[in-house]
């Protein structure tokens, strides 16, 4: 074993005395010459004819001119993977919902708040008149069906009442004065009958008004929404259905009432 480290020291040894050499001491002094000898603690160096033994403890780097320099490894930078997004996270910048779109933004918006959808179609005054004209419908429809239940209620009391005296009666109570009952029956009880059937009747009467008036706005505001995109794709008349509905004023002395309205519905088709 102690033979194989003496033949291998000096074939170091006697190798590098064949190449020049560069010495660079740890306070940064850099010595040139020929390396002659190299042992365990001090390498022997030939400079300018001098031989001096430097410690190995003062020795930064020790590099051989002919030693054949190793050029790093370039290390290419590894490409990411890119993953493709979900399709769920895909933007779409300017997609419109369904109910974003104004044919449908606008009636929804009327059977929400009657009138909203007209106010939104840049139709103030009629929007406004809208709401007014449907929410004073919804009144006048609770109004008369109150009065309706009352009717009702009072025409079911006299009847009952009716019944008490008609059955306490003597000259009443005979099946012989069957008739009679039934006339006397019907006048007492006739004016609280006719109230309860003028009642009833104003009171479907309302009903189907503020249907009407409720859903014509809901269509109307539909309509309106539709010439918007129309308009919006710079179609600047629009085929179809077109309503309006505008104010007007006639005066007593032409033989109006003040003021009413003017309504026109019309299909316009252009070739």
């Amino acid at each position: 074993m102690y033979l194989r480290k003496l033949i291998l020291s000096v074939i170091f040894v006697s190798s590098t005395a064949m190449f020049g050499a560069t010495l660079t001491l740890k306070n940064g002094k850099v010595l040139q010459g020929k390396v002659v000898n190299q042992t365990r603690t001090d390498v022997q160096m030939e400079v300018d004819g001098k031989v001096l033994t430097i410690p190995k403890t003062e020795i930064q780097e020790l590099r051989l001119k002919d030693e054949p320099k190793q050029e790093p490894k370039k290390v290419e930078p590894q490409k990411k993977e890119e993953v493709p997004p979900k399709k769920e996270e895909v933007a779409q910048p300017g997609k419109i919902r369904w109910w974003q779109k104004p044919r449908w933004n606008y009636p929804l918006s009327s059977a929400v708040l009657p009138g909203w959808g007209i106010w939104k179609a840049e139709k103030k005054w009629q929007g406004a008149a809208t709401f007014a004209a449907v929410v004073g419908l919804a009144y006048y429809s609770v109004k008369t069906s109150g009065e309706f239940h009352s009717a009702k209620s009072a025409y079911q009391n006299k009847v009952y009442e009716y019944l008490l005296i008609s059955q306490s009666n003597s000259t009443l109570n005979p099946p012989s004065a069957t008739l009679i009952r039934v006339l006397i029956g019907s006048a007492y009880s006739g004016g609280a009958f006719k109230h309860y059937q003028t009642a009833s009747t104003q009171s479907n009467d309302a009903l189907i008004f503020f249907g009407i008036a409720y859903g014509a706005q809901i269509l109307y505001s539909y309509f309106l929404g539709v010439q918007k995109e129309k308009l919006l794709t710079g179609d600047a008349t629009p085929e179809g259905f077109q309503f309006s509905l505008n104010p007007t004023y006639r005066p007593a002395s032409m033989g109006g009432n003040g003021v009413g309205w003017n309504t026109e519905l019309r299909y316009s088709w252009r070739f």
